[in-house]
């Protein structure tokens, strides 16, 4: 019996064998591999809302100006409400391809009333690469009643 103990004893301590080297180097880069994938993935995700706010942003200061302007500058023509300048300003900011669309029409054919789409397409392809923001605007508040009910 002691020859056995005495076996098993060297037996340990010769150390780890070449395979289960290998192995546990094989589970320590799948690790790293799948956090260098996690890091990777939330950066692109951090970057997609920092654009997706400077667009909402570049919308939301556009409607504020339009709404300290008088009802009757709230046309597309003017120079106030310049696309190229907003794009310009996107695209200094880090913003790929900025896009911006600016609407204004009379709503449902009312001259007391006008709608206002301001839409901005980013980056590329991807499905939810864009803002748009939608208001009504009112000659006075009057004619706000005209509007139909929910």
């Amino acid at each position: 019996m002691s020859r056995f103990l005495h076996k098993a004893r060297r037996r340990s301590v010769r150390g780890l064998t070449l395979v289960e080297v290998l192995l546990a180097i094989v589970v320590v880069l799948i690790g790293v591999t799948a956090v260098v994938a996690l890091l990777t993935h939330a950066a692109a995700s951090e970057e997609r809302a920092r654009q997706k706010l400077l667009t909402s942003m570049a919308c939301q200061d556009l409607l504020a100006a339009m709404e300290d302007a008088p009802f009757d500058e709230l046309d597309v023509s003017n120079p106030r409400w310049s696309a190229t300048d907003i794009e310009d300003t996107l695209e200094a900011a880090g913003v790929p391809n900025p896009d911006v669309t600016i609407d204004i029409a009379p709503y449902n054919g009312a001259t007391h009333l006008k709608r206002v789409l301001v839409r901005i397409d980013y980056g590329g392809a991807s499905l939810d690469s864009f803002v748009e923001f939608e208001t009504l605007f009112a000659n006075d508040f009057a004619a706000m009643k005209l509007l139909p009910g929910p």
